[in-house]
């Protein structure tokens, strides 16, 4: 009798652990991450979305000097190396996209030119990523 319990203990410890190995298992499939880049710098944001989530990726624009406002930010997709979004910038060189699927993505503000020939100077400065 008391070797049939071990046994059974045993029996049970193996198959509760099969059952959280496959839970773990489950739950790695179905996160996804977003992960953006800023161009010229080693910075990036990640977050981890859970299945059916999108992400929210604000941008804040940074100058020396020049107006943020209405310059041209493009998500494009690490990927496919195509444009996932764009938009314009608001007054405060903010932009916001939202809805962003799970992937890797690089966030770019297109140059614009002044009346004189120079180029604003203008890139982006900052990411925030939260879940959708």
């Amino acid at each position: 009798m008391f070797v049939r319990l071990i046994i059974f203990s045993i029996v049970m410890q193996l198959s509760c652990s099969n059952v959280f190995a496959a839970d773990e298992t489950l739950i790695k499939k179905t996160t996804k991450n977003v992960k953006v880049y800023i161009p010229g710098t080693h910075d990036e944001k990640e977050i981890e979305l859970r299945f059916a989530q999108t992400a929210t990726v604000k941008v804040y624009l940074s100058s020396l000097g020049d107006m943020v406002d209405k310059f041209m930010v493009s998500l494009l997709d690490m990927e496919t190396n195509v444009i996932h979004a764009s938009k314009l910038s608001d007054v405060d060189g903010i932009v916001v996209f939202r809805k962003v699927p799970p992937g890797s993505y690089a966030a770019y503000v297109n140059t614009r030119v002044k009346e004189d020939g120079e180029r604003y100077n203008v890139r982006v400065g900052d990411i925030f990523l939260s879940k959708f």
